[in-house]
């Protein structure tokens, strides 16, 4: 059995905690422009993968 993980896309959030400024305040984050890309990265490749049904 294979399994997948994905995370989601970089968030406002992440972006700002990475720079050492977390803000408890940001609920529900919007996803970063570079976010979006990886989302985007990611929903292209999952296309490829074959999936089995048991």
């Amino acid at each position: 059995m294979t399994v997948y993980l994905i995370r989601h896309g970089q968030s406002e959030f992440n972006a700002a905690h990475s720079e050492g400024e977390p803000d408890p305040m940001i609920f529900d984050a919007p996803l970063t422009k570079k976010g979006r890309i990886q989302a985007e990265q990611v929903t292209a490749q999952s296309w490829s993968l074959k999936f089995e049904r048991s």
